[in-house]
């Protein structure tokens, strides 16, 4: 791979200052990269931009987002702001994956198991539901507490 940790330093060190330097909204490409450090292997030149990418935004208050197959993009206030609901997309859509791994199997599972696989399956159904960003419609306004009570002192 590198020739030394200090060889690798200094590569991570330019790639740093590119990204410290990129505008918001712009974006670093793989070939800007590759021109910077010299580095012609991909994997390789992702590894130190993932470095440097990580170095910076804990350094700084700038965050950067991978761009599949472009490069690595300095985020605008508004991107930013999205970093949340796209976690959250990502990680509903893992837990529905479980939910569907864990559902029609066809294994014979002692009780303990079988309490185990459920309660895991229930887990992740949980946490798919708490984690999407989907809106649901809402067919009537929630009851308020004095809603509540008139309906069970009505008899």
């Amino acid at each position: 791979m590198f020739q030394s940790n200090s060889k690798r330093a200094a590569l991570i060190a330019k790639l740093r200052q590119a990204l410290s330097e990129l505008p918001v909204g712009d974006i670093l490409t793989y070939l800007d990269a590759h021109r910077l450090t010299g580095v012609a292997d991909r994997r390789n030149l992702t590894e130190l931009l993932a470095v440097a990418r990580r170095l910076e935004e804990r350094e700084t208050s700038a965050r950067f987002s991978a761009i599949w197959n472009t490069g690595i993009k300095r985020l605008t206030a508004e991107e930013i702001a999205g970093i949340g609901t796209e976690t959250r997309n990502k990680i509903a859509k893992r837990a529905r994956v479980g939910v569907r791994r864990l559902s029609d199997l066809r294994v014979n599972f002692t009780p303990e198991e079988q309490a185990r696989v459920d309660a895991e399956r229930s887990l992740l159904g949980a946490i798919a539901a708490l984690s999407s960003v989907k809106e649901r419609p809402v067919d009537k306004p929630t009851p308020t507490p004095a809603d509540v009570a008139a309906f069970w002192l009505k008899k």
